[in-house]
């Protein structure tokens, strides 16, 4: 008698196992899928990691987006380590505090991370994690006292200025130059005070640290030179010039900028040539507080000797 393989015991072992056999066979092929695909979806997210990376980097401004650039950092375990090295050291090139206040705790958090270990650069003892060395840059950068630095008393001519707001509320303070240490950039603000056309002019940026307006000059005449001298620093009150943007050193012949709070950051990058001698408190709180849809103008101006 011949049988046939439904009376075998292999068949009676397939039917009690095959559920387990074409597990088994889809183990198999599930493997072999993911050995070939794995390269390509690596390569896949390796590559949306760097255009994140990028994405973020090229927009993070460390005087004003760094949360928020932490933020976005932070939806990719790769772009996290990433952007916290290179903003940390970019921070620290500028010598911004208040961004590396707000990058520390993450430095921290990548040191004490294992991940973070084999990002390494040489030291005196072999070798040392990145966040390492950055953590204690920035720890040693903070450490320093802020530096308890004011500007000389301003011995050129005071100059009232009168802002009035739309519903004709006026505010006035006071501006001390000087004109020894600036004699370039006080002789073009005297000359477009003298000729008035400063007056009707708006306060076009208003923020949290600044305000600035234009009128000085002309926007086609020639760039004013950098008139650095030590002891002069960007402090709350101080009148300064803007840079030409892609022009290192070289000075807008036409914008002023009125800084409402310290800014050590911009310090040799522009001249400061006068201070607020009356009346910053006042001038800080209407341009911190200004509306969106608030604006003020220049209604006066005037030399006092």
């Amino acid at each position: 008698m011949v049988l046939s393989f439904e009376d075998t015991p292999l068949f009676d072992w397939f039917q009690k196992n095959r559920f387990l056999i074409i597990g088994l066979v889809v183990l198999v092929v599930a493997l072999q899928y993911y050995r070939t695909m794995a390269p390509k979806w690596q390569a896949e997210s390796q590559r949306e990691s760097w255009v994140l990376y990028q994405d973020v980097i090229a927009n993070f401004d460390a005087e004003t987006n760094v949360s928020e650039s932490l933020a976005r950092a932070k939806q990719d375990d790769r772009v996290y380590p990433w952007f916290v090295y290179a903003a940390s050291q970019g921070a620290l090139a500028d010598k911004n505090r208040e961004a590396l206040r707000i990058l520390k705790p993450e430095l921290s958090t990548l040191a004490d991370s294992s991940d973070a270990q084999d990002w390494k650069v040489p030291s005196e003892g072999g070798s040392t994690a990145i966040p390492a060395v950055l953590l204690k840059s920035v720890d040693d950068f903070l450490a320093q006292e802020d530096r308890v630095v004011t500007n000389p008393e301003p011995s050129g001519e005071r100059v009232n200025i009168t802002v009035t707001d739309g519903e004709e509320s006026t505010y006035t303070f006071s501006v001390g130059l000087y004109s020894e240490q600036a004699p370039i950039t006080t002789a073009a603000f005297l000359d477009a005070v003298n000729s008035g056309r400063f007056v009707g002019e708006s306060l076009t940026t208003i923020a949290e640290r600044q305000a600035s307006w234009t009128g000085m000059n002309t926007e086609d005449g020639p760039n004013l030179p950098k008139e650095k001298h030590f002891g002069l620093f960007h402090l709350a009150g101080a009148l300064s010039t803007v840079i030409v943007p892609g022009q290192p050193g070289e000075q807008n012949p036409d914008t002023i900028q009125l800084l409402t709070s310290t800014n050590h950051s911009t310090d040799g990058t522009t001249t400061v040539f006068g201070m607020v001698v009356e009346g910053l408190e006042g001038l800080q709180d209407l341009v911190n507080n200004a509306g969106a849809e608030q604006s003020y103008t220049i209604s006066e101006i005037t030399i006092s000797g």
